[in-house]
Order: C-alpha cells, then structure tokens, then sequence
C-alpha cells in the first residue's frame, strides 16, 4: 500500500502534467513563433513531472526548490502589490472583499508550498483541519467577492459582456463571466462555510461536494464552448474557456483529495474533532 507522501506527490505530478498538457494546449491555439524556450520548459516540467509518478529523488528536489521559491516570492508580489495599488473608488466593500480575496488566496498558496516542501521531504505531520480551514476561507471569500461584484455590475445569469476571468494567483481566485456564475458562486460560498466552520465530518462531505462541483462546472463550460464553437463561430474563445476551466477544476479536486486524506488520517489515528488541534 503506498504511504501517503508517495500519494500526494504522484498527485502533484499529475497535476503538472496537467499544467503542460493545458500550456501546451494554449500555446498552439495562439500564434506559433520560432521561440524554442517555451517548448523547452514545458518539456523539463513533463519530465519532472513524471519523475514524481515514479518518486525520483531528483525530482522531488527540484520541485522542492520551485516550491520554496514561489512560497517566498508570494508574500513579497502581494505586499507590493497592495502598495502600489490604492483602490479607485475608496474603501468600498467591493475593494475590501477583493483585498480579503486576494491575502487569503495568498495565504493557502503559502501555506500549500510549506505542505508540498514537507511531503517531497517525506515528512509527516500532525493530522489538523489547517489545509481545510484556509481553503474554506479562500472559496467563502472569493463567492462573496464575486456575488457582491455581480450584484454591483447587475450581471445577468448568461455570458458576461466584459469577457470570463478564471485563474488562481496574488490577486485571488478569479472566477466569472461564463454561463450562471452568480448562482455557481452561491453554492462555492455554502461548500466554502463547511470547510470554514464546520466539524471535520462535514468537511469530508465539502470536499466531496468541491470535487462535484468542479466536475459540474467543466461540463457546463465544455458545453458553453461547443455552442460558441457551433452557433457564434468562436472556436478559440470556446476552447480556451475549456482549457482555463479544467485546469482550475483539476487544482480543486487536488485539493479535495488533500483534505480527505487528512481527514483519512485522523479517522485512522481515532483523533477526535478538537479545535485546539487546529490550531497547531
């Protein structure tokens, strides 16, 4: 039975073949130049990559200084970031939300690198509700930013006008514009509540639901690209909004799998749901 660790960087390594197969994918339906570079990276990160699947040392290293890097270059891009740039309108709830959006989304990527950094090291840990409470406060402020900004647009429940936004960075988690989103950040807000405040039993049960959800929303994009691709004659836009959406949908159901592994692992220890444990 494979332990753990070699679990969660087989996992890791999926999910940046993941990463190439989708680069990849967006660099062909752009414009192909005679740069070779880009090609190159993509091909040492596949190599890398597949060295997790079968737990190469070397590997495992060079994932841990990448993961070290963008653990420490994080902090720093959000600070300036915050810095130098004021909000326009002032302190409006929707300037503060996309704030609050942007530091916690910050936070769980650190603290994933400081997870990801033990693990490659083949470390274990005390099992805690740490990885769930971060994620819940990232999904529950991420649907409250974006619900208060379609409220604030009056977006309707159709494609957005001014274009989709999905990505996962210092700036937050950026979801919106493709068919419903309003409604699919209302669900995104209770999945983000349980994983917030609920017992770990009911954060098992999230979890479950994120992966769900994440398998509901490419199937509804894969469906919106085939209508553009069909009725609005707009294959590259129909493609490249699968392309983001799968993505996205494969970062959740790692971190779905995460948290329920961690849950796994309390279940097996018979430790008990206590607050003061999660603090640790």
């Amino acid at each position: 039975m494979k332990s753990i660790v070699e679990r969660r960087t087989f996992r890791l390594g999926v999910l940046m073949l993941a990463f190439v197969a989708i680069s990849l994918w967006l660099v062909l339906l752009g414009p192909v130049g005679r740069d070779v570079w880009p090609w190159v990276i993509l091909g040492v990160i596949a190599v890398v990559a597949i060295g997790l699947m079968v737990h190469a040392r070397i590997a495992r290293a060079v994932v841990g200084l990448g993961v070290a890097a963008c653990g420490a270059i994080a902090p720093h891009t959000l600070i300036s970031e915050l810095c130098a740039a004021a909000p326009l309108d002032g302190w409006t709830p929707l300037a503060v939300l996309a704030i609050a959006n942007a530091i916690a989304t910050t936070a769980l990527g650190v603290w994933l690198c400081v997870r990801a950094i033990q693990a490659l090291l083949g470390r274990t840990w005390a099992p805690s509700l740490v990885t769930a409470r971060l994620t819940g406060a990232v999904l529950a402020v991420a649907a409250a930013n974006h619900l208060w900004l379609a409220a604030a647009v009056g977006a309707r429940l159709g494609l957005s006008d001014a274009g989709f936004s999905m990505g996962l960075s210092t700036h937050g988690a950026q979801l919106a514009g493709f068919v419903g989103w309003p409604l699919w950040h209302l669900a995104l807000a209770a999945i983000g509540l349980m994983m917030l405040a609920g017992p770990r039993r009911l954060v098992a049960l999230a979890a479950t639901l994120l992966v769900g959800w994440s398998a509901l929303l490419v199937a509804l994009v894969v469906l919106t690209s085939v209508v553009g691709i069909v009725v609005l004659d707009a294959p590259r836009l129909g493609m490249m909004l699968t392309t983001y959406a799968a993505f996205l949908a494969a970062v959740f159901a790692y971190l779905a799998w995460w948290l329920r592994d961690e849950i796994r692992r309390q279940d097996a220890a018979g430790t008990p749901f206590d607050p003061d444990l999660e603090r640790q």
